[in-house]
């Protein structure tokens, strides 16, 4: 029986194979092939910022150790408007210049009674560089208004600037005796509010200072300056705003001999000179040789 099943076996190959080689080629039909495209997808990274630690900067020399200063970035907005008035306390103040020029150290901070010392840190060395009111040697001499400053001072005091980062110190203490302008007087001057209130003036919201006849001569003369005489003001007359004059009437040397008790006082904006009790509280202008 096995015999059997085998001998059917190898016929049934030997007639599978007969039939393979017997069987004719198709005949008029083209094989069709199929191009497949290749798809590639391309994969984007996944990108993870990592932000970098704030860093902390050591506080300056003799600054209370229990403030930390984190180094961190400010946006800065400038607007048209400028502050012009820069409070200072006593002890500590981290404070910035208004306006657009940079400001020497030594014209704003220049009385070591009311500073003592002047700290900028420096991040491109990491260090804090200092300026010293009493001293002729100093690590820096001037600051911008994109800089800041910590300034260690001894009383309060106020900074007052213009359009050109001029500047004036304010008088703290109520001093009745006269007092120097930090600068001299160049040309036509506007007393600082230092000068003005000092010797008996009113430093106005408008930046400029008011005072009696007798105070306003007493203040350029603090200033090394005089009061401009009523001949000198037609000078001035047409470019008055230029050289910071406002609407407003001041004060000239000019007296009348037929009144002693009064001067000559002056509209530079309508060109018009009047006289005025000595006692009355006119705007000063200083003019210094």
């Amino acid at each position: 029986m096995k015999s059997l099943l085998n001998s059917l076996l190898t016929l049934l190959v030997i007639t599978l194979n007969l039939y393979a080689i017997s069987t004719p080629p198709v005949v008029g039909v083209t094989p069709t092939t199929t191009q497949i495209e290749p798809t590639f997808t391309e994969a984007v990274p996944t990108i993870t910022e990592v932000a970098p630690p704030i860093a902390e900067i050591e506080p300056p020399p003799g600054f209370p150790p229990e403030v930390i200063l984190p180094l961190q970035t400010i946006d800065h907005h400038f607007t048209a408007s400028i502050s012009k008035k820069v409070e200072v306390v006593q002890g500590w103040n981290m404070i910035s210049i208004p306006g657009y020029q940079s400001v020497e150290l030594s014209t704003i901070f220049s009385d070591s009674d009311h500073v003592s010392v002047v700290y900028y840190y420096d991040p491109s060395s990491s260090t804090y560089k200092s300026y010293d009111p009493a001293s002729n040697s100093n690590e820096i001499t001037s600051i911008d208004p994109s800089q800041g400053i910590w300034v260690n001072a001894n009383k309060k005091f106020t900074l007052l600037f213009n359009e050109i980062n001029a500047y004036s110190t304010s008088n703290p203490s109520g001093s009745s005796t006269p007092v120097s302008s930090t600068t001299p007087a160049k040309g036509i001057t506007i007393p600082s509010a230092l000068v003005c209130e000092a010797n008996g003036g009113d430093f106005t919201q408008s930046l400029q200072c008011m005072a009696s006849w007798y105070g306003a001569k007493v203040i350029c003369s603090a200033m090394n300056a005089t009061l401009l005489t009523s001949s000198q003001f037609r000078h001035i007359y047409a470019n008055y705003e230029e050289l910071g004059f406002i609407d407003e009437t001041y004060w000239s040397s000019t007296m009348i001999d037929a009144d002693r008790s009064v001067a000559v006082a002056i509209q530079p904006a309508i060109k018009q000179a009047d006289t005025s009790n000595r006692d009355n509280f006119h705007y000063v202008m200083c003019l210094s040789e």
